[in-house]
């Protein structure tokens, strides 16, 4: 951590960005390989001391909740209580603020995926949403905030200043108006949100008296006088997302909100990981950073156009773990700490810079500079690093390197030539290749098992196990068994000599 501290020196220069961005959150997305609570204690006094001012909290299922919503709880991959309130020590400490996130309409797959509640979903064949017209799905989505709510501010306690904001999610409502229920209403699906999303508002602002927060691009193809028309307005502020590294949204879009909703109340939300590809697991400096950069043009030219605004509520962001809860696991947080800390550091700057980047890549313990493009400049880590959970980092990146280069072996005209599907179904080939091939493969397969065993010894104490053990399944096992399979067909043609009965 004071290997950081030369950071800290630049805050001096920074008062232009902490007077336009109140907040600047990081996004804690624990809906998959879970961080351990010793693994974030290291990690957020790094994060404040590089711009961070609070977490954007996504528990799902690692929630603990009670036994009214305990199917809920994913039993493999859970926190204590003990854990949250070890958490919430932590961000008081740092003086962190607290913003809670619980999905109250679309993205809730862990728990319409369980059968006792399929009747609440909007489709019967779909987990995504719930049905805004069935009453006990809203108390449903009612019950779970308030469960979140009662934990946070009972371990906060004095410090319930750090919890003045929930996050209701709403965002990518894919199933909406096609339940007789719905139809019925004679709504738009356009009004059923809004009703729904105002309704949960209504119900955070009066029952725990804190500020709602909600996704953005529900709203974007929503006739403003509609959303004036629901009361949202005045009780949600919203959360603009965009991941994309060259920028799309449009500013007639930005003059829409400021019509609609007090410009210093519009949230800004960028990524540090997970929104590349739902399978991508080495975390890329270049789209975040173009992300974020993009990001600081946007917010200065929006305040610049809303008058009397002094400062924007925040910014931030986000790193999904999942696409969605059904998805497989996008890159993990360790591997994408150096670009989180680049982009936190940029986004306190406004602007990033040579400079920047070179201190930075040093003070992590990189040899050169962190590589901007990792696609391209794939080349794992050969020493050690200076940040907390490198040596995940340095495991994720050398077996990617590993997998691209089987995948190459694979696809390579010795293997095709000589044991292609038609070659090993029929187990006739050439012996002599074939051992080639098979000792070849056999050197894939211990590297492989070293990578595995290196990966969990890694992981220890920073991700809870079942973690590790979905990555593994992901990305490595399937390569081991695939690499069996060819040495037992080889084993197999060798045996026969080429000769079939």
């Amino acid at each position: 951590l004071d290997s950081f501290s030369a950071f800290r020196d630049l805050e001096a220069h920074s008062h232009f960005v902490m007077a336009v961005l109140e907040h600047r959150l990081v996004h804690l997305d624990l809906k998959g390989a879970p961080p351990t609570i010793q693994y974030l204690q290291e990690l957020l006094p790094l994060l404040k001391s590089c711009g961070c001012t609070g977490l954007l909290i996504e528990y799902e299922d690692t929630f603990p909740f009670g036994e009214d919503l305990s199917l809920l709880v994913n039993k493999s991959a859970y926190y204590r209580e003990s854990d949250i309130r070890s958490l919430l020590q932590l961000c008081s400490e740092l003086d962190f603020a607290v913003v809670p996130l619980v999905q109250c309409f679309g993205h809730l797959e862990y728990a319409l995926k369980h059968e006792k509640y399929f009747h609440l979903r909007e489709c019967a064949q779909y987990p995504n949403n719930i049905c805004p017209m069935l009453q006990e799905a809203v108390d449903l989505v009612l019950s779970m905030i308030d469960e979140v709510v009662a934990l946070h501010q009972a371990c906060l306690g004095s410090k319930s200043h750090l919890l003045r904001h929930f996050h209701i999610g709403a965002d990518e409502v894919y199933f909406l108006r096609r339940c007789p229920n719905c139809r019925a209403s004679g709504q738009t699906e356009h009004q059923l949100f809004l009703s729904h999303v105002t309704r949960v508002a209504n119900h955070i602002v009066t029952k725990h008296s804190l500020q709602p927060i909600l996704w953005d691009d529900m709203l974007r193809q929503v006739d403003p006088e509609l959303i004036r028309a629901s009361k949202l307005s005045s009780l949600a502020q919203p959360m603009v997302w965009h991941y994309a590294s060259q920028f799309q949204l449009k500013s007639e879009y930005f003059n829409k909100l400021a019509s609609v909703f007090p410009p210093d109340q519009v949230w800004f939300a960028g990524s540090f990981r997970g929104s590349v590809a739902a399978n991508c697991q080495i975390t890329p400096l270049y789209h975040h950073s173009e992300n974020t950069q993009a990001w600081l043009g946007v917010m200065r030219d929006y305040q610049q156009a809303s008058a009397n605004c002094k400062q924007l509520a925040g910014f931030v962001l986000t790193g999904w773990q999942r696409y969605d809860h059904m998805a497989c696991l996008c890159e993990l947080l360790p591997v994408s700490v150096p670009v989180l800390l680049t982009c936190l550091v940029t986004v306190r700057e406004f602007g990033f810079t040579v400079d920047i980047h070179t201190k930075l890549s040093r003070q992590m313990g990189f040899p050169d500079l962190l590589p901007w493009n990792p696609f391209v400049q794939n080349l794992p880590p050969t020493n050690e690093l200076s940040f907390p959970g490198w040596r995940v980092y340095v495991c994720v990146y050398k077996l990617q390197a590993l997998r691209n280069e089987f995948f190459t072996f694979l696809n390579s005209d010795w293997v095709q030539g000589w044991m292609s599907a038609r070659h090993t179904s029929r187990l006739l080939s050439s012996p002599a290749v074939v051992e080639k091939i098979s000792s070849q493969v056999d050197r894939y397969r211990h590297e492989l098992s070293a990578g595995e065993a290196a990966f969990k010894a890694a992981c220890d104490s920073v991700l809870l196990p079942a973690g590790s053990e979905e990555w593994l399944d992901q990305q490595i096992r399937p390569l081991r068994r695939k690499c069996e399979k060819m040495i037992a067909n080889a084993n197999q043609i060798v045996s026969l000599h080429a000769c079939v009965s």
